[in-house]
């Protein structure tokens, strides 16, 4: 069985706001990102972690996607809120955790991760890297980064 965390139980505080309920596109960061997971026909369950208190709005939020979403209380640090997640898919082998975040993601992209994993310890979703990267100390700019290596989380 494969099963998927969809991580999204984060105060926002770097960003000021909680980004899971922020609308993109007319609808939540958070459904958009189930949506890709939920559309996967690779995937058997999906469970999403919420800030605590925040149950009812999720569930409300992932209704009619087609395909049931657990949701479960996240914890006080990330690695908590995974934890959480984890114990809400007893008979999974193996689990993708997704950063709901990271909305733009397909379910295409997500179907041809897991049918890239067999015979890997894991892996993630990235792009190449296409900005223009510099490092920078005491707020000048000092050289410029070779991308060629770099890629991006998606």
């Amino acid at each position: 069985m494969v099963g998927a965390i969809l991580a999204a139980a984060g105060a926002g505080n770097r960003a000021g706001t909680a980004k899971q309920w922020l609308s993109l596109g007319g609808e939540t960061v958070l459904r958009r990102s189930a949506r890709a997971l939920a559309g996967c026909d690779l995937l058997d369950d999906l469970v999403a972690v919420v800030p605590a208190g925040e149950e009812a709005r999720a569930r409300a939020e992932l209704a009619g996607l087609g395909r049931e979403v657990a949701v479960v209380a996240g914890g006080a640090a990330r690695a908590d809120s995974v934890r959480n997640g984890l114990e809400a898919l007893p008979g999974c082998a193996l689990v993708l955790v997704h950063d709901a975040a990271r909305p733009c993601i397909t379910k295409e992209e997500v179907h041809d991760l897991l049918q890239a994993l067999p015979g890997h310890d894991g892996a993630f979703l990235a792009a190449p890297c296409v900005d223009t990267l510099w490092t920078v100390e005491e707020s000048e700019a000092r050289s410029l980064v070779d991308r060629r290596a770099l890629v991006r989380a998606l």
